[in-house]
């Protein structure tokens, strides 16, 4: 059976550099790529620490960057140059399909403030599986800093985060894509102190005719509560998922701690029940601050404003001319 198994550890080993290779240009450029073939393989990539090295070849597994619900991320190291490799979970097919979709809009996006996805591939191993290859900006994300006492987030830095993901979700939003997972462990905060968003699995087309089927997915606490009452996802709905972001980077605190997620489900869309306000503010920017991430959690999805106009007013707060006195 060992023997079996890396027959088709090696074959999608060769497979899979093939393939890098074949989307590298002469200028040593990832180039975007979807790659939809299935090849037989019974186990994914053997990611622990004593695979053989040969089986590896130009693929070596630096670490461990993080796992969620349909994946596990990994640092890769592929001829000197490192990418993020984010391999899915098995799942029922079609929710494996349905993130791959997901992530294969991504291929042609490019934007400052998003991760680049660099290839998008399929396989079968008696249940749809597949892996996302992604351009490495850096392991800290929103939520470490925000939980990192040592870390400042003043008016300045707070402002200039909201600026950039507004400027991301924008061009997200122009290309009739909305993101659905928008939250703190969703920005990556690279070592030049750029905010850049990635993981798009739940991401869904809200084009016309194109709109999917709705289904809720994301996390309770950033989940707009028009879509928990089950209607279909709307642009607004990322829009209600950065006021808590926004709210979050001023408290420093999780969003409804403590509260079980069917309690919050329940108060959100029965009570307009959210996060705790911030008492000892006394500055005119901090009070507009505040101001704006409740206008982004307004109860009525058209009362909210949208990315454009969020990327207007960080702007107008970057030049300093809102506050001049």
């Amino acid at each position: 059976m060992a023997h079996h198994n890396d027959k088709y550890q090696k074959t999608f080993f060769s497979d899979f550099t093939k393939q890098m290779t074949d989307n590298l240009c002469s200028k040593d450029v990832i180039t975007p790529h979807s790659l939809c073939r299935h090849i037989n393989c019974h186990k994914i990539i053997p990611f622990n620490n004593n695979a053989d090295g040969q089986l590896r070849k130009d693929l070596h597994i630096i670490k461990k960057l993080g796992s969620g619900g349909f994946g596990t991320v990994y640092l890769v190291c592929w001829k000197s140059k490192k990418f993020a490799l984010k391999i899915l979970h098995r799942k029922p097919d079609n929710l494996v399909i349905k993130c791959l979709k997901a992530e294969q809009r991504l291929l042609h996006f490019e934007h400052p403030n998003i991760v680049r996805t660099l290839m998008v591939h399929s396989f079968w191993t008696g249940h749809e599986n597949g892996l996302i290859l992604m351009e490495y900006v850096g392991e800290r994300n929103l939520r470490c800093l925000i939980d990192d006492s040592k870390e400042v987030l003043c008016y300045n830095r707070r402002v200039k985060y909201g600026l950039q993901v507004s400027k991301a979700m924008e061009f997200i939003h122009s290309k009739h894509v909305v993101h659905l997972d928008l939250k703190p462990t969703n920005i990556i905060i690279t070592d030049n102190d750029v905010c850049k968003i990635c993981d798009f699995g739940c991401s869904q087309c809200v084009k016309w005719p194109v709109v999917e089927t709705s289904s809720l997915s994301g996390t309770a606490t950033y989940i707009a509560p028009e879509l928990l009452k089950g209607k279909q996802p709307t642009k607004k709905c990322d829009v209600y998922s950065f006021g808590i972001i926004l709210w979050q980077m001023l408290s420093r605190k999780v969003p409804f701690e403590y509260e079980n997620p069917h309690v919050i489900i329940y108060k959100v869309v029965t009570d307009n029940l959210r996060p705790k306000e911030i008492d000892s503010l006394k500055t005119s920017k901090d009070l507009a601050y505040v101001t704006l991430y409740k206008q982004c959690w307004d109860r009525k999805p058209q009362d909210r404003p949208t990315f454009e106009g969020l990327v207007e007013t960080f702007n107008t707060w970057v030049n300093k001319t809102f506050f001049k006195l």
